[in-house]
């Protein structure tokens, strides 16, 4: 991923990941935007650039990452 001029390389979630990912945001009075930066930023970006990403821009990216495992 690319953001503000530097380059990001993020790896794949495991399936693992994924569900935990997924139940987590289910959970009634999760803070989805805590959970989202967690979740990119185990995946390799720095937590802070997380942070200072606009919210669409988090879940495009997270919206991509998705797709790309159910293909």
């Amino acid at each position: 991923m690319k953001w503000a001029g530097a380059v990001y390389k993020l790896r794949e979630p495991s399936a693992r990941e994924m569900n935990f990912y997924q139940k987590k945001m289910k959970i009634d009075g999760a803070d989805h935007i805590e959970l989202l930066v967690d979740f990119v930023s185990s995946l390799g970006m720095p937590k802070e650039v997380c942070e200072s990403l606009p919210a669409a821009k988090l879940n495009v990216l997270i919206e991509s990452l998705v797709s790309e495992i159910t293909k």
